[in-house]
């Protein structure tokens, strides 16, 4: 029902057109999507910046996975990006989003399970040259914990810190290691300047996660997407809004308008992104 709902908001008619132009086949996919009906594994073509990809999907948890990426686009970002980090890859939906937006955009991505990072690669094919990949849960210290998840792989997180879906069963448990978020980022910013844009969703930790970034860090970061219902406060020197029911932007708003690569016009309003009014008040630009 949670999805039968998704599909009669007004966002939802922006992500029903992008079904019937990115996916070659679009009907199955809204099937797939809308009933969770079908079998699996599957492939699934669709049509990228970079030309046509094809993905296997091992669930209908997939399938939502690759809507919210490609239709929805929860993690929406322009076609002239250059680099993406993606905390919680999980099958590579995100990635390939990211990735896919031109030729030359380089993505960091962090997946502890190694079953997801299995189907991952796959999805990846022929892009292993521009992301890297490293088996790791991003928290808030470096060392190892205790990974819980189901079956799908999709709901998992480090025990005690995950939110808790009454429908899922986390009845797995994995020892992984854990890496600080700040020392990540400290290592992506010295070799690439700038990151367009991070996406955060690692089943409970995205707050702390959030708020324990330093302020250095986060004047290099475009915009991040965060797998947030509700954001306590406000991110300094961002612009927060809500994007569906789950996903939190912020948005960069102390940037020169040539740093906003990272943002697109307003969907409702076609204003330009927040980052461009400001550079444009800075700059007397119209």
């Amino acid at each position: 029902m949670d999805v039968i709902r998704t599909l009669l908001t007004k966002k939802a008619y922006t992500a029903l057109s992008k079904i019937f132009t990115v996916f070659t086949r679009p009907f199955d996919v809204l099937v797939r999507y809308s009933f969770a009906i079908g079998k699996y594994p599957c492939v699934i073509s669709l049509r990228t910046p970079v030309g046509i990809r094809h993905v296997t999907m091992k669930s209908f948890h997939d399938v939502r996975s690759l809507v919210v990426c490609f239709a929805k686009e929860d993690y929406r970002v322009g076609n002239d990006i250059s680099c993406a980090v993606d905390f919680g890859s999980n099958v590579g939906m995100s990635g390939l989003y990211f990735l896919t937006r031109n030729p030359n955009v380089r993505a960091y991505l962090f997946e502890p399970l190694p079953e997801n990072i299995a189907c991952l690669t796959g999805n990846l094919s022929g892009l292993e040259s521009r992301y890297r990949i490293e088996n790791k849960a991003v928290a808030l210290h470096d060392g190892v914990a205790t990974f819980l998840y189901e079956p799908t792989g999709r709901y998992g997180g480090i025990e005690n810190t995950i939110d808790e879906h009454e429908y899922v069963d986390r009845a797995y448990k994995l020892r992984v290691a854990t890496r600080n978020a700040n020392s990540i980022l400290d290592e992506i910013l010295a070799r690439e300047g700038f990151i367009d844009v991070l996406k955060i969703n690692i089943e409970g930790l995205e707050v702390p996660v959030l708020e324990s970034l330093r302020p250095d860090i986060l004047e290099r970061i475009g915009v991040i997407c965060a797998e947030i219902f509700h954001f306590p406060g406000e991110l300094s020197g961002f612009r927060k809004g809500k994007y569906g029911s789950n996903v939190t932007r912020f948005e960069n708003t102390r940037m020169d308008a040539a740093r906003c690569r990272c943002s697109v016009p307003d969907a409702a309003t076609g204003a330009p992104p927040s980052c461009m009014r400001v550079a444009e008040r800075r700059t007397g630009g119209a």
